[in-house]
């Protein structure tokens, strides 16, 4: 019950906008079919990720950059792509490689549900753009255990990035401070992530800069969808109450 307590007080801190929005009754079925299902289908998304990455760990064959033989996956020094690579660091065969692989798409498409509701949250018109840019950057990464490699992240990145600064902007112009100043973790740690590994800078540092990054995008994925999830358990309660009010 504790534990219950303390998710719901972190969720209403997010989901409090400083903004004179107010509760408001359903508009549509599309929205409450958005409001009910995307949060659901990320944290699933989201779920399957983490088993399958620590999966993916526990059976990664050993090795890692700059010391071949090391035993083990390393969280700090190995990179995510380590655990798809089809021969790491000169191993025969690689029996991590398919929860690597399962792991890399359902956390690319885990912000796919959150891009089509953010409109719902923010009520913003200038959110339009984010679903399209948010499915090419998401779709894009899946593509990343391929041969097209370098070529999946490059585009994977700049649509993904355009795509989270503009939910970023909206959430703030909406109210959602706290939720928009969260997700600058991720998307600096990112950018500098990318950033590092284009320009081959500081190489031995990238692993544990990718970790921080994805730890900061789960969380703030995390947060968004149960936000949503609280706002619009909220507004279905008015449209009831309205409903039930009616002569």
């Amino acid at each position: 019950m504790r534990k219950l307590k303390l998710l719901h007080t972190y969720v209403a801190f997010f989901a409090i906008d400083d903004s004179a929005q107010s509760p408001r009754p359903l508009a549509s079925h599309s929205s409450a079919w958005l409001g009910r299902h995307a949060p659901r289908l990320t944290l699933l998304l989201l779920l399957l990720s983490l088993l399958c990455y620590f999966s993916a760990a526990q059976l990664y064959p050993g090795g890692r950059p700059f010391d071949q033989g090391f035993p083990t996956y390393s969280h700090l020094s190995n990179y995510l792509c380590d655990l798809f690579a089809q021969y790491p660091y000169g191993r025969k065969k690689n029996p991590a490689r398919l929860f690597g692989i399962m792991a890399l798409m359902t956390l690319s498409l885990s912000l796919l549900p959150i891009y089509f509701a953010l409109p719902y949250l923010t009520r913003s018109s200038t959110t339009r753009l984010i679903p399209t840019l948010g499915s090419t950057g998401g779709l894009s990464a899946c593509f990343i255990f391929t041969p097209l490699h370098d070529e999946a992240i490059v585009l994977a990145f700049g649509a993904s990035v355009v795509a989270f600064l503009l939910s970023l902007i909206a959430l703030f112009q909406a109210g959602f401070v706290w939720l928009a100043v969260l997700g600058l973790w991720p998307l600096f740690m990112g950018t500098l992530n990318f950033s590092l590994w284009k320009f081959r800078l500081l190489v031995p540092e990238i692993p544990w800069i990718q970790k921080v990054a994805i730890v900061g995008l789960m969380l703030w994925i995390l947060s968004l969808a149960l936000v949503i999830q609280f706002i619009f358990r909220r507004d279905l309660a008015l449209s009831k109450q309205l409903f039930v009010s009616k002569p």
